[in-house]
């Protein structure tokens, strides 16, 4: 599954410019792909909070895109 996560990476790098990428998108912690479910983790709560405003149906789309399935995002806090 880390190569799925690395994929969607790659995908999200096409979309996101390099700066906000890595400050970001870089940091998240895949967790699990579980059916149509991806589970991700932030470093905080205020990371998590901007993350679903902003990036999350990017984020979405991107998995979506990488396997065919409408893609449910549930982010969590490390």
């Amino acid at each position: 599954m880390e190569k799925f996560w690395e994929r969607t990476l790659s995908l999200l790098s096409d979309s996101i410019d390099d700066q906000a990428f890595e400050a970001w998108i870089r940091p998240l912690s895949f967790v699990k792909l579980e059916g149509d479910n991806l589970f991700i983790e932030a470093p905080d709560s205020f990371f998590r909070e901007w993350l679903e405003t902003h990036y999350s149906p990017l984020i979405k789309d991107a998995a979506s895109t990488l396997t065919n399935k409408s893609i449910s995002l549930h982010l969590g806090i490390r």
